[in-house]
C-alpha cells in the first residue's frame, strides 16, 4: 500500500525579505528579524538553497523568507518556494518588505512607499557617457530602441510590471497616517535637501514606484534618469520613488508561478522603506558621499527597518483577519 503523503500547508500570507548583513560585517541590517519575533514565526522549514530556512506560524498560515540580495537570488528563491510541495500558495497574499533608496523629491528617510509598478533598470543598451552623441540626454536607453526614450518603441520585454492597483490603494488607505519612527540624524540630513520639500518632512506612508536594478546608482544625473525611465515605461502612469535590486526578479517568478497555477500575482504588495537617498545633499559629490564611509550612505537604515515592519504589520494583520 502506498503511504499517503501529508497535505501541503495552506499559506495565507508570505512575507518576502531580501537582505541580512552578517554580524562580522559591522552593519546590523536584518529585514527578517522583526517579522520572526513579531509574528512568532518559530517553526523552521528547511531551505538548504538559502542562507536562512523558511520560518512559519503554522496556526496563522504565515511564512517569511529571506531571498538574498539581488535579482537572480530573489527570482530563484521565489520560484523554489512556489514549487515547494510542502506548501499551498494558491490563496496566499505575498508582501515584499525591504529597505531602499528614495528620491528626495518624493519622500524622506524612513518613509514607506507602496508601489503600483515595478520597473526593470537593467534591460537596456548602454554607451559610455564619453561616447554618446551631443544631442542625447543619456547613453543608457531601452533595448531594441533607437535611442533615449524612443517614443516609437513600445514593446515590453519585462521592463515593467503593473501590480494590483486596487490592492495597493487598499493598503495605502489602511496605513496612511500611521505614525512612523524618525531620529535626529535623519531629520538633520533631510534639512540639507532644501530643494526638495518632501525630504524635509517627517517620514510617512506614500505611494510610489520601484526601479529595480542590480546597479546601486547614485547622484543627480542617475536620479533624473530614473525619473524619466519610470515615466517612460509606465506611460506616465507611475512615479519613481524607490530604488532596489530584487523586485523585478520576485515579480517575474510570481508571474510564472501564476501561469503554473501555483500562486496568484494579483495578491502581491510591495513595500519599500527609505534607508538612503538616491542623490547626495547639495555641495557633496556622489563619489564622496558613497566612498567617504562604507556605510555612511545608509543613515536611515534602522528607522527604515522599523517602519517597513510597522506598516507591513498593519497590512498583514488585516489580511489574516479576512
Amino acid at each position: 500500500m502506498n503511504k499517503k503523503l501529508p497535505s501541503p500547508l495552506a499559506i495565507r500570507v508570505v512575507i518576502v525579505t531580501f537582505f541580512e548583513a552578517k554580524p562580522q560585517e559591522g552593519f546590523p541590517i536584518s529585514e527578517l528579524h522583526r517579522w520572526r519575533k513579531g509574528f512568532e514565526l518559530n517553526t523552521p522549514y528547511s531551505a538548504p538553497h538559502l542562507a536562512k530556512d523558511y520560518y512559519v506560524n503554522e496556526e496563522q498560515g504565515l511564512l517569511v523568507l529571506l531571498t538574498g540580495m539581488g535579482t537572480a537570488k530573489a527570482a530563484s528563491a521565489i520560484m523554489a518556494l512556489g514549487l515547494d510541495s510542502r506548501f499551498d500558495f494558491t490563496q496566499a497574499y505575498w508582501v515584499g518588505a525591504g529597505i531602499a533608496g528614495i528620491d528626495p523629491k518624493i519622500g524622506s528617510l524612513g518613509s514607506v512607499a507602496i508601489a503600483k509598478h515595478i520597473v526593470a533598470g537593467d534591460l537596456a543598451y548602454a554607451i559610455d557617457s564619453r561616447e554618446i552623441p551631443n544631442d542625447w540626454s543619456t547613453g543608457y536607453f531601452p533595448i531594441f530602441s533607437q535611442g533615449p526614450f524612443d517614443t516609437s518603441h513600445t514593446e515590453n520585454h519585462g521592463e515593467v510590471f503593473t501590480l494590483n492597483k486596487a490592492l495597493a490603494d487598499w493598503a495605502f488607505s489602511l496605513t496612511d497616517g500611521i505614525s512612523l519612527k524618525s531620529d535626529a540624524p535623519c531629520q538633520k540630513l533631510g534639512e540639507a535637501y532644501q530643494d526638495y520639500t518632501n525630504a524635509t518632512l517627517p517620514p510617512r506612508v506614500i505611494q510610489g514606484d520601484c526601479l529595480s536594478s542590480m546597479t546601486f546608482f547614485h547622484g543627480q544625473t542617475f536620479t533624473e534618469w530614473a525619473r524619466q525611465w519610470v515615466d517612460y515605461w509606465t506611460q506616465k502612469q507611475g512615479q519613481f520613488a524607490t530604488s532596489a535590486m530584487e523586485d523585478i526578479g520576485l515579480i517575474q517568478s510570481l508571474e510564472q508561478l501564476t501561469q503554473l497555477g501555483k500562486a496568484d500575482r494579483s495578491r502581491f504588495l510591495l513595500l519599500r522603506s527609505a534607508s538612503n537617498y538616491t542623490l547626495p545633499p547639495k555641495g557633496i559629490s556622489p563619489s564622496d558621499y558613497l566612498t567617504k564611509d562604507e556605510h555612511n550612505h545608509f543613515e536611515g537604515c534602522e528607522i527604515a527597518l522599523d517602519n517597513v515592519y510597522r506598516v507591513g504589520k498593519h497590512i498583514v494583520d488585516a489580511l489574516l483577519d479576512q
